[in-house]
């Protein structure tokens, strides 16, 4: 006897009922992925105008950002 779960479909819950619930959580992920964003492109920034990080290690960082 195989222990095996197959699942053939996906279902998305619906996460709220409210519109402005909605909304909301919509500006939270937002503000979130902005904050992500600015802070890999001020890591970037830092790497490039600061002569002493001009190493492989920062280069390599800098591709993968």
């Amino acid at each position: 006897m195989d222990n095996l779960t197959v699942f053939t479909e996906f279902l998305l819950m619906d996460v709220t009922a409210f519109r402005e619930l909605q909304v909301l959580q919509a500006v939270l992920f937002l503000v979130i992925y902005l904050g992500a964003l600015m802070g890999n492109l001020v890591t970037v920034t830092v790497i490039v105008t600061d002569t002493r990080l001009h190493s492989p290690m920062y280069f390599i960082l800098k591709l993968i950002l």
